[in-house]
């Protein structure tokens, strides 16, 4: 039998206002359990605005590198339908379209950090040259956005492929098992 006695936190010295639960064992045991909250307070969810695009940040290179790994996976996948399937060629039209996407969503995530890197070494460069020191909180003006949409536009474009190759390994599978 589980009992709630809220007298005995008072003789604990518990400021905060925990409920102390009595165990009964039988007659003359019980055993008290402490630290169940009667109520749970809301904790504010603040966060400053920089702790937000961090987060962005980390699910995004996160998300890049599942990509990079589904790729591999694909090709490996499309290897094991090669190695398996007796009857399936290296030139099969549907083994090779799944393996053509797959690189070139490989080379576009190449693609995404090299031109990235470019592209905002190149912002460095001319924020320097206006006389701006490296240490100075820098807002991106409206002339310099379109760095930012070609980046996620290579990003986006990545992860569209991956789906795409993932869909064509399917119905490859269908295709070759069915023939």
């Amino acid at each position: 039998m589980i009992r709630s006695n809220p007298d005995l936190r008072a003789g604990f010295g518990v400021s905060n206002p925990l409920m102390v639960i009595q165990l009964n064992l039988g007659k003359n045991w019980s055993i008290p359990i402490y630290g169940i909250r009667l109520y749970t307070t809301r904790r504010k969810n603040n966060m400053k605005l920089r702790k937000y695009i961090e987060n962005s940040r980390d699910y995004t290179e996160k998300a890049s590198d599942i990509a990079r790994h589904l790729n591999f996976a694909g090709i490996g996948i499309v290897g094991l339908i090669l190695l398996s399937i007796k009857n399936t060629e290296i030139n099969n039209f549907y083994i090779l379209l799944p393996l053509i996407t797959i690189s070139f969503s490989l080379f576009i995530d190449f693609l995404q950090y090299a031109i990235g890197a470019f592209l905002w070494k190149d912002f460095y460069i001319k924020k320097i040259n206006k006389g701006i020191s490296a240490d100075a909180d820098v807002n991106i003006e409206e002339e310099d956005r379109w760095r930012k949409k070609r980046i996620n536009g290579f990003y986006y474009f990545k992860f569209i492929l991956v789906l795409i190759s993932y869909v064509l390994i399917i119905v490859s599978l269908f295709y070759i098992l069915n023939y």
